[in-house]
């Protein structure tokens, strides 16, 4: 089988180059839409669901949360692990499917579950799933700063001023970025307008906590009262109940006593506080900061997502769209290192290719045959690349290791195979050794690694182990060619053409006299 395609390659050069090129452009094109990365993504297929239940403990969580979620995603198609972790306010679920599952379909079937059950749920109690990321999708991180922060302590007004810039302004930005899943804020204080109310007040005026909650729910809300016309216009008839600030709250009334409504103000205490912080991000260890985690997206390309990343954010620091002189100051970025991986790999390519011409050049001494194996270590990564593509691999530090096999090329490939040849008598010198991949003398299967100035045609025998090219020809540099010998000079008469080359009986050796013997004698008399 590989003869005949070696001599349909031969025979049809044209054919070959053509397809080469095209091979060619095709590797060209699928090297530019490769996904670079410095280290390969090994995380499975999972969905998570994130379940908040705020002042429920533990093992609430889990009786009123974990469980029956659980319950219901038990039996959907290609799942294989189911895990949770329970803790105080915070269920975690972490469904994992087959590799051959696609991401979005399971999201999408998880999806539909959390549907079915939401209405058995406590109320108040919201399932959402986790971004669509892994835990190597940390490519960008960033902290906001102004030009003359240097190392000064700040404020726990200024940190919280900046953890608003960060979850109402620099968050959306981002995350409208192509490729990028979820936007992680760190650090700061996060705002809130806070509630205290006093156990003795509710005892006085006899109300509960549910209706505090309840007045604060129904009167943070618009509603409209319909369309009143005016001749040729119309009015917009809405009440405005949005909470714009802790006087609106304080303001709230939850009952009446004798005629005097009972405002909220009057059982608690309103203010702007601070959430409870569970971290801090400090920088250069000396002062806290505020800032960000950029999240990419699964299986996407860090190059480019990051490459997007640092156009936007040069972008926002230019405009100086954030308030406060506020600017986004980046202190780690994964296209670093995806450089360094790749001028790696590329280092290594490069070197290995030089290294395989001068190796060719000095045992064979042949510039085209050199150029020909050169050209398939070149060919043979950008068809690589096309399978890459079309299986979702990304190009990194350990998948284009793998490319360092190129640089190992087959022997009987450089020297022309180890096939047979018939040689017409007395032509190349003194010695008949016909190669049938014997070692002769010096070297391995070569084929024909020697002197290439000098040929001999056979006209009517094509040489189909030659895949340099040389046809119907043969290496004649007495002694310094061919080093294999065949078992006996009638070997190759079956491979030939009919009445193509004429054997005397005198050159029909045998294998015993086929020896090193002839080829010395072969050297003298060439000498």
């Amino acid at each position: 089988m590989i003869e005949s395609m070696v001599r349909q390659a031969l025979a049809q050069r044209l054919i070959v180059v053509v397809v080469s090129l095209i091979l060619l452009a095709f590797g060209l094109n699928a090297a530019r839409k490769l996904s670079l990365d410095a280290f390969p993504d090994v995380t499975n297929v999972q969905v998570q669901i994130a379940t908040e239940a705020l002042g429920r403990s533990p093992e609430e969580v889990e009786r009123f949360a974990t469980v029956p979620i659980e319950i219901a995603m038990t039996g959907l198609p290609g799942l294989v692990e189911l895990r949770s972790l329970n803790r105080a306010g915070l269920s975690l679920i972490t469904l994992v499917f087959t590799d051959k599952t696609d991401v979005y379909f399971a999201r999408q079937l998880v999806m539909e579950r959390l549907i079915e059950i939401s209405s058995r749920l406590p109320q108040g109690v919201t399932p959402v799933l986790g971004p669509v990321s892994t835990g190597l999708g940390e490519v960008y991180q960033y902290t906001l700063e102004r030009p003359d922060d240097g190392n000064r302590a700040l404020s726990v007004e200024e940190q919280t001023e900046r953890r608003t810039v960060q979850d109402w302004v620099v968050r959306p930005l981002l995350r409208s970025i192509p490729g990028v899943a979820e936007i992680n804020s760190q650090g700061g204080y996060e705002k809130q307008y806070q509630v205290l109310v006093s156990p003795e007040k509710l005892r006085y005026y006899n109300l509960s906590i549910q209706q505090v909650f309840h007045a604060l729910a129904v009167n943070n809300a618009n509603s409209g009262g319909g369309v009143l016309p005016r001749y040729a216009e119309q009015y917009l008839i809405r009440g405005i109940g949005l909470i714009e600030d802790a006087d609106d709250i304080g303001m709230i009334v939850l009952k009446e006593v004798r005629g005097t409504p009972v405002l909220i103000r009057d059982v608690a205490e309103v203010r702007v506080g601070t959430a409870v912080r569970v971290g801090a991000v400090i920088k250069n260890g000396v002062t806290e900061t505020v800032g960000g985690i950029v999240m990419m997206i699964r299986a996407g390309n860090a190059k480019d997502v990051v490459a997007r990343i640092k156009s936007r954010v040069n972008e926002i620091n230019a405009s100086g769209a954030l308030p406060g002189g506020l600017k986004i100051v980046p202190y780690y970025d994964r296209s670093e290192l995806v450089d360094a991986a790749l001028a790696t790999v590329v280092k290594v390519l490069l070197e290995g290719v030089a290294l395989v011409v001068v190796v060719l050049l000095l045992f064979l001494g042949d510039i085209r045959s050199s150029l020909v194996v050169v050209a398939t270590l070149v060919l043979t990564p950008l068809l690589t690349f096309l399978v890459m593509n079309r299986m979702g691999l990304s190009a990194n530090l350990m998948s284009l290791g793998g490319l360092g096999d190129c640089h190992r090329p087959d022997g009987g490939w450089l020297g022309g195979g180890g096939g047979k040849r018939v040689r017409a008598p007395g032509a190349c010198g003194p010695h008949r050794c016909i190669p049938n991949g014997h070692d002769c003398r010096r070297g391995h299967r070569s084929g024909h690694a020697g002197d290439l100035r000098g040929r001999c045609d056979h006209p009517g025998l094509p040489a189909p182990d030659d895949p340099a090219g040389h046809g119907g020809q043969d290496v004649c540099a007495p002694g310094d060619h061919h080093r294999d010998c065949a078992v006996h000079l009638a070997d190759p008469v079956a491979h030939a053409h009919a009445g193509a080359v004429r054997l005397s009986a005198q050159g029909q050796d045998t294998p015993r006299r086929c020896t090193r013997r002839a080829l010395r004698t072969g050297r003298r008399r060439s000498a």
